[in-house]
């Protein structure tokens, strides 16, 4: 293993996958490239979207890679969609994005519409990590179009909307998302992880962005848009309905807390404190 708790084939399957897509650089400075991004994935305030996370991600897009076109590129763009982490987690999450054309301007609208909806508690950064993927890619020989492809197979899971028919982009997106769909225990297990990978948050904040999302998700048509996804769409479903109303029920008892508080502090002079609810 060239990093640390990493098994060996997250690198073998980059270089694999540049290969595939003709990067015409030589083998060596593919296996740099490969170490150096798995590298990023291992930083210590990963605690849900890290090496786990990734190599996840890779075995559901070879789960649906039958259903893609260019299955190489869908798994370079899946190498780097979370490439990047957010550092602050208040940051915002409507930056510009870099698909093409009239694909990029919906996009973006919608993005900037929604804000942090979108995001919810993910800290993965979809736009850096493109561009990552951009330089990278370039310095490894790869044709300018397939590039701007991969670039904008990782742009695109920015706005977890409803998709075209674009089977690509139809896979790394279910991918990213196959982790809804997990049994209960190993769900409940995630978002535990996720709101301690999110510190900068309060509990409520937290509570709060996680319910907006899953509102957003569960008004879309369906969650899952490849069809090799569709028989996780009922566990998915029963998931974010489970959780939501955990969620709810959590924030309307922080509300009740923060009330009490409010009018113990007006009554004794005491500064008001947020008091922490379990889900």
């Amino acid at each position: 293993m060239s990093v640390t708790g990493a098994p060996d084939w997250l690198e073998a399957a980059y270089v694999r996958a540049a290969q595939e897509a003709k990067c015409t650089a030589p083998r060596e400075r593919i296996e740099q490239a490969a170490a150096a991004l798995v590298e990023r994935w291992c930083s210590p305030g990963r605690i849900c979207h890290g090496l786990k996370h990734l190599a996840d991600v890779l075995t559901r897009v070879d789960e649906l890679a039958p259903g893609t076109q260019a299955p190489p590129l869908v798994r370079l763009a899946a190498f780097y969609h979370g490439a990047v982490f957010d550092d602050d987690s208040e940051a915002a999450d409507a930056e510009d994005g870099t698909a093409d054309g009239a694909e990029a301007d919906t996009a973006d609208a919608e993005v900037t519409a929604l804000g942090p909806v979108l995001g919810g508690c993910n800290r993965e950064d979809a736009v850096a990590g493109a561009e990552l993927a951009r330089r990278d890619l370039t310095g490894l020989g790869l044709a300018p179009d397939r590039v701007e492809r991969v670039v904008a197979l990782i742009t695109l899971l920015r706005g977890w909307r409803p998709l075209g028919p674009d089977p690509d982009s139809a896979v790394l997106r279910d991918a990213t998302l196959g982790l809804l769909a997990h049994e209960p225990q190993r769900y409940t297990e995630y978002i535990r992880q996720l709101q301690e990978e999110n510190p900068g948050l309060t509990r409520r904040a937290f509570l709060e962005r996680r319910a907006a999302l899953i509102e957003h998700l569960l008004a879309l048509p369906s969650i899952y848009g490849s069809p090799g996804a569709a028989e996780w769409e009922s566990s998915a479903d029963q998931n974010l309905r489970a959780e939501l109303a955990r969620t709810r029920k959590a924030i309307t008892a922080l509300a009740v807390l923060d009330d009490d508080a409010a009018l113990e502090a007006e009554q004794t002079g005491s500064p008001q404190r947020e008091a922490p609810v379990a889900v």
